[in-house]
């Protein structure tokens, strides 16, 4: 019987100044989390909206247009799990963050990682759409 070596983070949504103190803070959360043996890192639902602090707080403080100016800054976090994924052979099920379809609806996306530099993404349940 094999074991996976889980880590779930507790994680802090915090007020993010720029992009780099997000890829700072990540990365000392999955280092942390590879120094313990973890092969599968858990980040918490919506954890992605601490992106939204970079728009400013005047789109930060609004719900609707937080989660249109998300939907900018997603591939460079997506770019960076991967690229942690990678470095630390690992895979990272992302802090999940709402999506905009093809229809123009948002939807609560769970994004996965995996070491092999592949990467996919999981709609969540309907009744999560905005």
């Amino acid at each position: 019987m094999s074991t996976l070596r889980l880590a779930a983070a507790q994680y802090p949504i915090d007020e993010i100044k720029s992009f780099a103190q997000y890829e700072a803070k990540l990365t000392r959360w999955v280092e942390g989390a590879a120094r313990e043996g973890a092969q599968l890192l858990v980040f918490p639902e919506y954890g992605a909206m601490e992106l939204t602090a970079l728009a400013g707080p005047a789109i930060a403080g609004d719900l609707h247009e937080s989660i249109a100016a998300l939907q900018s800054v997603l591939p460079e976090a997506d770019a960076l799990h991967a690229k942690l994924a990678r470095q630390h052979g690992l895979f990272i099920l992302g802090a999940s963050a709402p999506v905009r379809g093809a229809d123009g609806r948002y939807i609560n996306t769970a994004r996965f990682f995996a070491p092999s530099g592949q990467s996919a993404a999981q709609e969540k349940a309907d009744h999560d759409a905005l």
